[in-house]
C-alpha cells in the first residue's frame, strides 16, 4: 500500500543545527576573506572574525536557517520534490546572508567608502548563502519514513476488498459471455433452447 507523502519532521531544529554547524562558520569566513581582500579591518583574524560574527549576527543567523529548514520542509511537498526545497532554500538564504555579512563585518570597523566595495561584500554574502542554503534544503527536505496505515483505517478498507452483489452478478454474465463455467450453486442455469430453466 504506497504511503502518502508527509512533512518531514524536525524541520526547524534540522536548520538550527545547519545554521550551528555550517552558517556561522561560513559567514565569518566569508568577513575574514573580504578582509584579507582590503575590505574590512586588515589585521582581522578568523577567531575575532568568527566571535564578531556569533555576538552581533548569530541569533539572526540561526532563527533564519531554522525558519529557512521549515520552507524547505514544505517546498518538498510540492512538485520537484527535494530539487524544489533545495532552490527555495537556496535563493532565500542567500538573500539572508548578503545582510548578514554586512552586519557581521560593520562591528569590526575600517569599513570602505566606495559604494562599490559594500556592492562586493553583499555579493560575497550572497554566494555564502546559497552555499549555505543548499545544505540547508538538502538536509530539512529529508522525506519522513512511511506512514503505517493504523487498524481503523485496515477495517474500514476491508469492504472494498469484498465485491458487492453487483460486482458478482457482473462477473457471473462475463463469465457466461465467455463460456466459462456457469453460476455458483443455488442460482439459476442458462435456459436451453426449447427446454425450461430448473434450479440446480
Amino acid at each position: 500500500m504506497a504511503a502518502s507523502k508527509r512533512l518531514p519532521p524536525f524541520a526547524f531544529l534540522k536548520g538550527f543545527a545547519v545554521g550551528v554547524a555550517l552558517v556561522l562558520p561560513m559567514l565569518a569566513a566569508t568577513v575574514w576573506l573580504l578582509a584579507r581582500m582590503g575590505i574590512g579591518h586588515p589585521d582581522l583574524l578568523f577567531v575575532d572574525a568568527l566571535r564578531t560574527t556569533t555576538l552581533f549576527a548569530g541569533v539572526a543567523a540561526l532563527l533564519t536557517a531554522g525558519g529557512i529548514g521549515r520552507l524547505a520542509a514544505h517546498a518538498s511537498l510540492r512538485t520537484g520534490g527535494r530539487r524544489t526545497a533545495i532552490w527555495r532554500a537556496a535563493r532565500t538564504q542567500a538573500v539572508a546572508g548578503a545582510g548578514l555579512v554586512i552586519i557581521a563585518t560593520i562591528p569590526n570597523g575600517d569599513l570602505p567608502t566606495d559604494h562599490r566595495l559594500w556592492a562586493a561584500m553583499a555579493l560575497a554574502g550572497l554566494m555564502c548563502g546559497a552555499v549555505c542554503g543548499v545544505l540547508i534544503g538538502a538536509v530539512c527536505s529529508a522525506p519522513a519514513a512511511p506512514r503505517q496505515a493504523s487498524i481503523p483505517e485496515l477495517v474500514r478498507l476491508v469492504p472494498k476488498l469484498m465485491p458487492t452483489r453487483e460486482e458478482l452478478a457482473a462477473q457471473r454474465r462475463e463469465a457466461a459471455a465467455r463460456g466459462a463455467p456457469g453460476p455458483a450453486r443455488g442460482t439459476a442455469a442458462p435456459t436451453p433452447p426449447g427446454g425450461t430453466t430448473r434450479p440446480r
